[in-house]
């Protein structure tokens, strides 16, 4: 595959396989990323949650490892590893670790827009976050972000650049808002989460920013219920929010754990965290999917 040019979370990225993003002509490289060929070590499996990371590099283990040489990141595929299947590390645990190195406060979440507000969709694993961002995407909103969300300023005004267009979600997820899982391709060898890409959102220029209308954290429940969360209680969560990855960073010194309470503290006191709990049904996507409108509305 040869190297082309995406701009994805205000960066020019060079990669040396395709990514689910907007290609540009040319443009100075913030991040190049460059195939070395097969030399990490065999693993038994492939565990992308299964991360160690420091100034010079990154390893997602069985997987690849990425060495960081200013704006160059080569990447070492494990053995039998296709370049196809480190889409999913590079456009996501990776990306997570260039931008907290960079200062942003990561969230891991989905950002998605209507109009011109944006929402982030933030819950632990199993909480439905994935299904809901997919049936908004599915019902006019569009995708801005998925899994990683950093955080850009604008005085008191919160927002998150436009970044990769693909989700990833599991069969049953896809089925929920009726999508055929046969019909996208798989994160890589061994997994049964797809790789979805949405395309292009409609209604959104290269770099153009929206204001973050809130931070939603995705509960199960028997019933629905939203509420905002006192500042207090929802800088709490988004401490818990933060993308894995780039948690790791922020816990390297005690100058990046300050930046990152700092970075929490901002978005509470000037974004709502709002809580929605519901039943994981499809009745209930639309039911949020009502309630986030009024959010931004």
């Amino acid at each position: 595959m040869a190297n082309k040019i995406y701009r994805a979370f205000g960066r020019t990225v060079r990669s040396f396989v395709d990514l689910p993003a907007t290609e540009i002509e040319a443009g100075p490289i913030d991040w190049d990323f460059v195939l070395e060929g097969e030399s990490a070590p065999p693993s038994d499996g492939m565990h992308t949650e299964d991360l160690a990371a420091g100034d010079d590099g990154f390893e997602a283990k069985g997987l690849a490892r990425f060495t960081f040489a200013d704006n160059r990141i080569l990447v070492r595929p494990a053995p039998g590893v296709q370049a196809t299947d480190l889409i999913s590390t590079l456009t996501g645990s990776l990306a997570a670790l260039l931008l907290a190195r960079a200062g942003h406060y990561v969230l891991h979440g989905t950002t998605l827009r209507y109009r011109d507000r944006l929402v982030i969709l933030c819950g632990n694993a199993g909480a439905g976050k994935s299904t809901q961002a997919s049936f908004l995407v599915r019902n006019g909103w569009d995708l801005i972000a998925d899994d990683v969300s950093p955080i850009t300023w604008s005085g008191n005004r919160a927002s998150v650049h436009r970044g990769f267009q693909s989700m990833r979600l599991f069969p049953d997820s896809l089925g929920l808002i009726g999508m055929d899982a046969d019909a996208y391709p798989k994160l890589y060898a061994g997994t049964t989460k797809c790789l979805v890409d949405f395309g292009p959102p409609r209604h959104f220029e290269r770099d153009q920013t929206a204001s973050v209308a809130g931070v939603i954290l995705l509960e199960e429940s028997d019933r629905f219920l939203l509420e905002k969360l006192p500042e207090r209680v929802g800088l709490i969560s988004l401490l818990s929010l933060q993308h894995p990855t780039a948690a790791i960073v922020y816990d390297t010194t005690a100058e990046r754990r300050a930046a990152a309470f700092r970075g929490g503290s901002q978005l509470a006191q000037n974004v709502p965290v709002v809580r929605v709990c519901r039943p994981k049904t499809r009745e209930s996507l639309s039911e949020t999917a009502h309630a986030l409108l009024k959010l931004v509305s």
